[in-house]
């Protein structure tokens, strides 16, 4: 179980420290938003320091799984604290890949 929460946790530090390794790299404005009709496909640019809140969410999101995991943990059932911090993984996961591709478009903007 021991492994589980450090794969957890890894995941939550890797987040962070992708994005903030990108932010080196990202110009100062990024596109944010994708619209087909707009002259040029974007109709909205934002700072690059707005993609520090998928990082955030995987971190809020993880720490609320974890938590109930642990509590079902003091609770005796080891299933259930299995469950919550392996359904952890794929959510914190998708959240981290979507802030991912969301700065690697910015870097064409």
């Amino acid at each position: 179980m021991k492994k589980l929460y450090i794969c957890a946790f890894s995941v939550m530090a890797v987040s962070w420290v992708g994005t903030l390794a990108l932010l080196f790299i990202l110009p100062a404005e990024i596109p944010l938003h994708l619209n087909p009709n707009a002259a040029g496909g974007v109709d909205r640019f934002g700072s690059k320091f707005e993609c520090l809140i998928f990082p955030a969410a995987v971190t809020v999101i993880g720490t609320l799984f974890l938590l109930a995991a642990r509590i079902q943990g003091k609770k005796g059932d080891a299933a259930a604290e299995k469950a919550y911090v392996l359904s952890s993984l794929p959510a914190m996961a998708i959240i981290f890949l979507i802030g991912l591709f969301c700065m690697l478009g910015g870097m064409g903007g």
